[in-house]
């Protein structure tokens, strides 16, 4: 079973929670219960010390305009029983259309052409500058359903054009992304670690004369940060030498020391102050000759709220 993109706006996430809570709250299947404001979602979705997992592959690759990106989403359960899973799947885009759409998103057929799986979302739509495609399934058994990196869904992703934040850096938004016991309904899914980092085109900074200059990697180039904790983002830079390295971000959310760095190795700091209403926040790297960008690159952090404890997990 397949379904195209779906651009219809921001409200869709809005729209992705209702369904979801509705959907878990009927069957019982997930029994996490998802406020509609996401603030709730944030305290609610993923957990410390949770045993389950998700990923994303393949974690790296290259490719060329016309491409089509073929990604697996896979899910392992540390042999619990489980539910239901539900994920948020993002990466960010410049401009008024994505650089690279959503073509195509196909549930594991071994899940739609069973009659123990019910999977009623599967979509993509733009929001906030950010493509987010959100997948929702639940085990409709008695037993639930033991997952040892199994698949949940395919995705391809086609390249229209080289994106401006290169590569693209695709990963679970843990605000809106669960795995739900079966003994107890409570939520297992660790915050989510795993994503991929797509090259596309030629990342290297091209010269009016086409000759290349240098290339930006980052690490890590997307991570999760909660308010009190901090980080230290590495730069690795190749090809031209570069007079500074200079990082800013699109929120006031972060506070990042220091903001010019002019000794290599270059690196600075990066530390949440508030959290995000906007969702996932970037922070671009710039290379600098002088005061001309030579290369650059951008990182996504998701910010998330502290835990003052880590929920007791029960195994069936």
């Amino acid at each position: 079973m397949s379904k195209k993109l779906i651009n219809i706006g921001s409200k869709v996430n809005n729209v992705f929670q209702l369904i979801l809570v509705s959907f878990l709250a009927l069957s019982v299947f997930f029994g996490v219960i998802l406020a509609n404001n996401r603030q709730d979602i944030r305290e609610k979705a993923s957990v410390i010390g949770g045993l389950a997992t998700v990923s994303i592959e393949p974690n790296e690759g290259s490719y060329a305009i016309g491409d089509i990106i073929e990604s697996a989403v896979y899910f392992s359960s540390a042999s619990i029983p489980v539910s239901g899973i539900a994920v948020s799947i993002i990466y960010p885009y410049s401009g008024s259309n994505p650089e690279v759409s959503v073509s195509d998103i196909s549930i594991n057929p071994d899940f739609s052409g069973s009659g123990d799986w019910v999977c009623p979302t599967q979509e993509s739509h733009l929001e906030g500058g950010f493509v987010k495609i959100n997948i929702a399934c639940a085990n409709t058994t008695a037993t639930g359903f033991v997952a040892e990196k199994t698949l949940l869904a395919k995705i391809s992703l086609k390249v229209i054009s080289i994106p401006f934040y290169n590569p693209l850096s695709v990963r679970f938004d843990p605000q809106l992304s669960v795995i739900t016991q079966k003994s107890n309904n409570q939520d297992i899914l660790a915050i989510p670690t795993s994503s991929a980092l797509y090259y596309i085109g030629d990342i290297i900074s091209p010269t009016p004369t086409g000759k290349k200059v240098c290339s930006i990697k980052l690490y890590p180039a997307s991570f999760n940060l909660r308010l009190g904790e901090i980080t230290t983002m590495k730069v690795e830079l190749e090809g031209k030498k570069a007079t500074s390295v200079k990082f800013h971000s699109n929120s006031n959310d972060l506070l990042i020391e220091p903001t010019i760095d002019t000794k290599t190795p270059y690196e600075t700091t990066i530390r949440p102050v508030s959290l995000s209403s906007q969702g996932p926040v970037l922070v671009t790297t710039q290379a600098l000759l002088g005061k001309k960008e030579i290369c650059h690159a951008t990182a996504v952090v998701n910010i998330l709220t502290p835990v003052s404890a880590t929920p007791k997990l029960l195994r069936e």
